[in-house]
């Protein structure tokens, strides 16, 4: 095999080989939905509390905003949808009332359990392997502003 040739034929494994594993990627399954919003947390002054969290309008199914009370931004914006069947199943948060739980959310249909405090909405029992949709969220020290 001549040297130009070996080139060609390694770049085009390489191409290859990226296209296959990018194409393993899980795919988040929640359906696209535009979100704007703003929450002032003077409405809303739990939400100052690390582990706190509340429910909003927006997404097909709402929006859950948890304080992980980490850096400037604590904020975290989670879809509601559960990743596993969006079409059955909604997220709740604290579904037990015990105020440990707040960490945690769980789909209503297949009790999936998804890790909120982690700030990445990671599934971690159920029959769910994708993690919650989340949103980019901003915060200014007054208003949590949430988008898509």
């Amino acid at each position: 095999m001549k040297k130009g040739n070996f080139k060609v034929s390694l770049f085009s494994a390489m191409i290859l080989l990226l296209m296959a594993t990018s194409c393993s990627q899980k795919q988040n399954p929640v359906p696209y939905t535009s979100i704007n919003f703003q929450v002032c947390v003077c409405y809303y002054p739990s939400l100052n509390t690390p582990g706190n969290w509340s429910y909003f309008t927006g997404g097909p199914n709402g929006v859950i905003i948890y304080n992980t009370g980490n850096g400037a931004n604590p904020f975290v914006a989670y879809d509601r949808t559960c990743t596993y069947d969006p079409a059955k199943g909604y997220i709740q948060v604290n579904p037990s009332g015990q105020k440990e739980a707040n960490i945690w959310a769980t789909c209503t249909q297949c009790r999936s359990m998804f890790n909120l405090y982690s700030g990445t909405g990671i599934p971690t029992a159920g029959p769910a392997t994708i993690s919650l949709k989340q949103y980019t969220t901003s915060f200014d020290g007054q208003y949590i502003t949430v988008s898509n």
